[in-house]
């Protein structure tokens, strides 16, 4: 999966699994369709598997292009703030491969409640402003790998840092490995 189409359309499925558990079911059951329908090119033989974070368990997606130096960026740039991790919760690492894709879901922040955008808001998303047009800055402007796992960090340290959880709501992370 590549290109900035992708990522806008992924942004949006990301802040529709918010919203949305029954679609978020049905992505997990079978994204391969689910990413088809809503545009995005999936090539045959890829096999794709979604992961959604939850409040007790975070997933952190790493590519299996990564050079070995970029582990230890990604070790220090992304676990170590998390360190120790609380008690309860677990951090789950996962690679794509050439012919597997991993989707990580992060959980929603803290202050992001399901189902509850107003009109303004969602007016925003379909305008170009809010949950969305943050998503497509943050997917297409770095390492979009590295962005979902900032994210993902940043809901984990939401738990237990107020400072960062505020930094959380502005953030729809993907993982496009």
């Amino acid at each position: 999966m590549s290109g900035d189409r992708d990522r806008v359309i992924l942004a949006e499925i990301i802040a529709r699994c918010w919203q949305d558990s029954t679609f978020a079911d049905e992505l997990v059951g079978d994204p391969v369709t689910k990413l088809r329908e809503a545009g995005m090119g999936i090539p045959e033989g890829k096999v794709v598997k979604v992961f959604r974070s939850t409040d007790k368990v975070t997933y952190l997606g790493l590519s299996h292009g990564m050079k070995p130096e970029e582990y230890m960026q990604f070790a220090s740039a992304y676990l170590a703030p998390l360190l120790p991790i609380p008690e309860g919760t677990e951090l789950r690492l996962v690679q794509s491969t050439p012919t597997y894709m991993p989707i990580v879901i992060p959980a929603p922040p803290k202050q992001f409640v399901s189902g509850q955008l107003s009109d303004a808001e969602l007016s925003g998303v379909a305008g170009g402003s809010g949950y969305l047009a943050t998503a497509v800055n943050v997917a297409t402007s770095a390492n979009v790998a590295a962005e979902a796992n900032a994210a993902a960090v940043a809901n984990v340290a939401a738990a237990t840092n107020a400072a960062v959880a505020a930094e959380a709501v502005a953030v729809i992370a993907v993982v496009l490995i």
